[in-house]
C-alpha cells in the first residue's frame, strides 16, 4: 500500500503494521537511550550520585521535598557553566542522531519515487 504524503511518497507496510510499530519503536530506543544515559552519567558525575536518586520516602513530606529541590536548584546553579558545556560537547551527536533518521528516510523515499515515477503503483 502507497499513501502520497506532500511531495513524497511514503510506503505502509499492510502485511505486517504490527512489525513495523515495533521497528519503529526499537530505533526510537535505539537513538534516544544511549544520549539520555551519557547525560545522566554526566550529571551524575558533576552533581554527584545523589542527583539520580529518586527521593521516594519524601513524596509524604511536602516541605522536605521543597528543601531538596532547592538544594538540588542550588547545585545545579552553583555547576551549570559545566553543565552547559557537557551538553554543547554532546549537542552534535544528539542533533545527528535526531535529524540522520529522518533525512536517510527521506532519501531513500525520493530514491523510490525516481525510480518509480509519480504515477506508479
Amino acid at each position: 500500500m502507497a499513501l502520497w504524503v506532500g511531495s513524497f511518497l511514503a510506503v505502509i507496510a499492510a502485511s505486517k503494521p504490527s512489525g513495523n510499530v515495533w521497528r519503529i519503536i526499537a530505533i526510537s530506543l535505539a537513538v534516544a537511550v544511549p544520549p539520555l544515559l551519557v547525560s545522566a552519567f554526566a550529571n551524575a558525575i558533576v552533581l554527584g550520585p545523589d542527583s539520580l536518586n529518586p527521593h521516594w520516602e519524601m513524596l509524604a513530606d511536602k516541605a522536605a521535598m521543597d528543601r531538596f529541590s532547592m538544594e538540588q536548584s542550588r547545585q545545579i546553579a552553583a555547576n551549570l557553566p559545566v553543565l552547559k558545556g557537557i551538553e554543547f560537547v554532546l549537542a552534535p551527536f544528539l542533533y545527528g542522531l535526531i535529524f540522520s533518521a529522518p533525512a536517510f528516510a527521506y532519501k531513500f523515499l525520493t530514491e523510490a519515487e525516481s525510480k518509480k515515477g509519480p504515477d506508479a503503483p
